[in-house]
């Protein structure tokens, strides 16, 4: 977006009620080159921020094709976990507490950056190419997490918690050996790590569901609901690697999933089971999606607003019970 346009989005979400942002602070588009950044993009949304009181979720994601070796998608993993620890680093060094940003912005009163996830959806081919590599993500956040730490102690470092692996090929897989099974099997920076991200999203089906027409093992059918959430809990705990959840995405679209009215009751309901029933072991929720809407493919379905701007159902609800 324009800086018009995200300050204007932003400060839409934020007069509803809604606080925290996540955002993507690609690393292919920050630092095309080795060395030199543009943080234009991101120095946007950070005085966004700042002039609106809003708090960020940095995604540090996606390779450039200096550190990946590969030109046709950014979608790589680094050949050198190194390369990713430094950038990461300078993300929290340039925006965190302290950060050089602030120095340079003098007018701005500061809001420090608050949490860095490592990578979007590395349990996903799409964006983890050729194909999903627990070991290998293991790697990355084994060098990037005390490297965000060392910059700034403060902010809250979030590694993939999901319970799937998306291979290319679309082989079947169960989260009974799936990503967050064998990530628990890998050794972790679990000192310099505070929370696993989860996206719980489940299709047409509402967040108090509880099971599935069809399965003949109901526990096993929880991997496909909103009932994903305490089962993150069990494993990690089990594990001996419990941390809070972030649930970095979750929403129903309208082109495809749900019509606005359950979109409404959905996204409402799996706000309040979240900071009720399951305040004790999940930290942050993150509605996807706030974006120039675009309501005729599945991925703009999500929006809580039409094309036309005006609120959908869903909009309403949230900011009634964030209200409340």
């Amino acid at each position: 977006m324009s800086a018009a346009d995200d300050y204007a989005y932003m400060q839409r979400a934020t007069a509803a009620g809604v606080h925290w942002f996540r955002e993507d602070f690609p690393w292919s588009g920050l630092e095309p080159q080795k060395g030199r950044y543009n943080w234009a993009p991101t120095d946007t949304l950070m005085t966004n921020a700042s002039k609106l009181g809003a708090d960020i979720l940095a995604i540090v994601d996606y390779s450039p094709a200096w550190a990946s070796g590969h030109t046709e998608s950014d979608k790589y993993p680094p050949k050198d976990s190194a390369d990713y620890a430094r950038f990461a680093a300078a993300v929290a060094s340039r925006y965190g507490r302290g950060g050089t940003f602030w120095s340079e912005h003098p007018g701005l009163a500061p809001r420090p950056l608050q949490a860095i996830e490592i990578w979007n959806e590395p349990w996903l081919w799409g964006f983890w190419r050729p194909n999903p590599d627990p070991k290998a993500y293991a790697t990355l956040v084994r060098a990037a997490a005390p490297a965000i730490k060392a910059a700034d102690p403060q902010i809250k470092v979030i590694l993939s918690g999901d319970l799937h692996i998306g291979f290319a090929d679309g082989r079947a897989n169960s989260w009974l050996n799936g990503w967050l099974a064998q990530l628990l099997r890998q050794d972790l920076p679990m000192g310099s790590l505070d929370g696993w991200a989860v996206h719980p999203y489940c299709g047409d089906r509402g967040p108090y569901q509880t099971t599935i027409n069809g399965f003949a093992d109901q526990t096993y059918a929880q991997q496909w609901l909103y009932e994903q959430l305490p089962l993150v809990r069990d494993m990690t705990t089990a594990a001996g690697k419990f941390k809070p959840i972030w649930s970095t995405e979750v929403g129903w679209s309208t082109a495809g999933d749900v019509n606005e009215a359950t979109q409404a009751a959905y996204v409402r309901d799996a706000v309040k089971r979240a900071v009720g029933e399951w305040s004790s072991f999940v930290a942050r929720s993150f509605v996807y999606v706030l974006e120039k809407p675009h309501n005729g493919d599945r991925d703009g379905g999500y929006s809580l607003l039409r094309d036309d701007g005006s609120p959908k159902p869903a909009w309403t609800a949230l900011q009634a019970l964030l209200r409340s």
